[in-house]
């Protein structure tokens, strides 16, 4: 079964296939911010973390402070720390970007809870934000709906006790956010505050153990936990009728607090063909609930274009997300699982996957809840943690002393493959990691391919490229980085790679699961993967206005293009701009796949929807989500956060909400693997570079003939030179 795990370095909620089918959790929508250069050196990722934290505070004060907070804020804070070194480390920057953070988020608000207050800054945040772009639901860049919407929902809780505690006040900021009626707007709470914004640091102090409950199969359901439901696919029976944020209350009749997570799971099998009742709970726009019944055949939910037809039991279809699990008290069958320990962190070694922890410093966590446990694990960095646990399939425990240090999680991995292919896993576009480490995982496919055709040649210069190219090889294969110096050598070697006519190789691109992440990540991405095409169209709202302002990105091969023009209006109307573009390091004959499944969403969408509009990769594997909106991040007082959807996004000018990108080669995982999906993808470069060979070999045997023909062409003309002028053939001579 694939879990989401819930790690002592990121917290985020567990996911299981869940009684219907698999689901992801909504963590990372497709957001605006800045992003970290690929050439950057490490000293400079903590100050320019800390430039897109000052940049985003600001950028809020003007919406919903005034221009003297705004102005006060900007002359403490902006250069607070240009003269010290606490930006030049991880555990600097992060003390200097909390205490923004905090500074920041709190302005206008008193230390103090007050939850009136944080109610009010989520109310100007979706009246200064908020674009839906489909019909049928408030919309907020239109006035007349605005002050609509505005008369019943800012002064909804004045009387109400419910702003009173946080709870409270976290259910009235949601009940407004289910009025706008758009599935991708999240309120996250403290806790997924803090984990994105470690997910964006991708520095952590902790032990470097992603954890797990030893029971979410068997785990019993009713409150507080329950069975999420997330949209289902376009092909599934149950298509247009569960919805996200469903609530599944009853399969076939039978409460799911009766059962166990597995139960619903068989609960929803049957064979092709039958019938399953369901009931939902939903929130109804009044801020209540309905309960809603349904009958749904099952079906065998096939991956597009398959020409299989599965076997075995059908399902209805329905991804779910196993929530809540959080609140649930430690003891008895639930306890924190340990798995496969990061290589780099100080747990391996110590720890084992399928370890069992049952206490930290000797206390148990017998009644504690998940997130309790975990911060008695969490420390500082140079500090010990003792633990104890038992090893799977044993009674006994031992204790097991941790030193807590700071690990880098990084997001892209690499592979090197057969036959010369890259295989490079991108696990989420979040991370300020992921430029770099894409890069340096693209540059190690590319350098040697290079290297050995210009091996070929015997002069000095180009032996002198050889050791150049070998030489950063080596630098990238021990875990370095492309810096500012040494990336053109890498771009350098793209564009050898397609001006040699080099063939052999390719790159797979693995965005399986990828929930997405930020816009810029992507950009960044892109621009080094694409020698030219339109990236992407984003129909956006101007914050604070009533415009929806169309941005559109478009590579050449040595600059970008950015046209923005109001929705409407057309590209002549556009303000164009020119801008230096991010170096390709993908050389564009280079074979490249891209694969999805039913999880990649948000900014993996973008990515692979980009290549397939652009015919540049062959995109196989699953449908994708269709998440083809995006999300503004807006800090909160007291350690929350909104996302509240600002734009739609066009992945190479084609639209994708709701559809998501439809897979050129429709390959399904098996058990959860991908396995099959990098076969296909293998084979799909075999056969391309085959034909790459197969058109060298034939343009050469042309080549051949012609010479040969027009040799014999020559040897007639000398002939006939040779004749007397009477006796010569004016035809041949011609």
């Amino acid at each position: 079964m694939k879990k989401l795990l819930l790690t002592l370095l990121l917290t985020t909620s567990l996911v299981t296939t869940g009684a219907f089918a698999q689901a992801r959790s909504p963590v990372d929508g497709t957001s605006e911010s800045n992003t970290v250069a690929p050439d950057e050196g490490p000293a400079s990722k903590g100050r320019q973390l800390y430039g897109y934290y000052f940049e985003r505070f600001y950028r809020d004060l003007f919406l919903f402070g005034d221009d003297g907070q705004a102005r006060e804020f900007k002359n403490t804070w902006e250069h607070k720390f240009d003269d010290g070194d606490e930006l030049d480390s991880p555990i600097g920057s992060k003390a200097a970007i909390d205490e923004l953070v905090k500074v920041g988020s709190l302005i206008g608000c008193s230390e103090k809870f007050d939850g009136a207050c944080l109610y009010r800054r989520a109310f100007r945040a979706y009246t200064k934000f908020h674009y839906h772009p489909a019909d049928g639901t408030p919309n907020l860049v239109d006035p007349v709906e605005r002050a609509k919407w505005a008369s019943e929902w800012e002064h909804k809780f004045d009387a109400s006790p419910d702003l009173l505690t946080e709870v409270g006040a976290d259910s009235a900021i949601r009940k407004m956010r289910d009025s706008l009626g758009q599935r991708f707007d999240y309120v996250y709470s403290q806790t997924q505050t803090k984990s994105e914004r470690d997910t964006i640091r991708a520095n952590f102090a902790g032990i470097g153990v992603p954890i797990t409950l030893t029971n979410d199969e068997t785990m019993k359901l009713g409150a507080p936990i329950e069975l999420l439901a997330h949209e289902p696919p376009a092909n599934s029976p149950a298509f247009g009728l569960v919805h996200y944020g469903d609530v599944i209350v009853k399969v076939g009749g039978k409460p799911v607090s009766e059962m166990t997570n597995k139960e619903a799971l068989q609960a929803s099998l049957g064979p092709i063909g039958s019938h399953q009742s369901l009931t939902v709970r939903r929130k109804a726009k009044n801020g209540g609930v309905v309960f809603l019944n349904f009958d749904i055949v099952r079906a065998h939910v096939m991956a597009p274009l398959a020409k299989t037809a599965p076997t075995g039991d059908a399902t209805i279809g329905i991804p779910v997300q196993l929530i809540n699990t959080e609140k649930l008290k430690l003891g008895g069958e639930s306890y924190l699982l340990a798995g496969e320990p990061f290589d780099n962190g100080p747990a391996k070694g110590k720890l084992h996957e399928g370890d069992v922890i049952v206490a930290a410093d000797g206390v148990s966590f017998d009644g504690m809840t998940m997130n309790e446990a975990v911060d008695k694990i969490r420390g500082p960095a140079g500090t010990r943690v003792a633990l104890t646990v038992r090893a799977k399939g044993d009674t006994a425990t031992k204790q097991v002393l941790v030193t807590r240090r700071t690990i880098e999680k990084h997001a892209v991995h690499y592979t090197a493959l057969p036959k010369d292919i890259g295989y490079i896993k991108v696990d989420q576009f979040m991370s300020q990691n992921v430029p770099d480490d894409y890069a340096a995982a693209v540059a190690r496919t590319v350098l040697p391919l290079v290297s050995q055709k210009l091996a070929e040649n015997m002069d000095a210069l180009s032996q002198a490229k050889v050791a150049e190219f070998n030489a950063l090889k080596r630098i990238l294969d021990h875990n370095g980085a492309l810096t500012e110096q040494t990336l053109p050598i890498a771009a350098e070697a793209a564009k050898l790679y397609d001006e040699l006519g080099v063939i052999g190789g390719g790159i797979i691109i693995d965005l399986d699961d990828d929930p997405g992440g930020d816009l810029q990540v992507f950009h960044t991405l892109a621009s080094m993967s694409l020698l030219q095409g339109t990236i992407y169209a984003t129909p956006k709202r101007d914050p604070g206005t009533d415009q929806i302002i169309v941005h559109e990105e478009v590579l050449m091969p040595d600059f970008e293009t950015i046209f923005n023009h109001p929705l409407g209006t057309g590209p002549k109307k556009s303000d164009v701009q020119t801008a230096a573009r991010r170096p390709l390091l993908i050389p564009a004959t280079m074979p490249l796949m891209v694969l999805v499944n039913g999880e990649s969403a948000s900014a993996s969408e973008l990515f692979s929807g980009m290549m397939q509009a652009n015919r540049r990769a062959l995109i196989i594997g699953e449908s994708t989500v269709g998440k083809g909106v995006g999300q503004t991040v807006i800090d909160l007082p007291y350690g929350r956060s909104l996302h509240v959807t600002t734009f739609e996004f066009l992945p190479g000018g084609m639209k994708s909400d709701w559809t998501g990108v439809i897979v050129d080669k429709a390959v399904s995982p098996v058990h959860g693997k991908n396995n099959a999906q990098v076969d296909a993808a293998v084979a799909e470069i075999d056969q391309a570079n085959a034909r790459a060979r197969a058109r060298i070999d034939a343009a050469a045997t042309s080549l051949k003939l012609h010479q040969q023909f027009f040799g014999a062409d020559m040897k007639e003309r000398e002939s006939e030179d040779n004749k007397p002028i009477g006796e010569q053939d004016n035809i041949l001579l011609h």
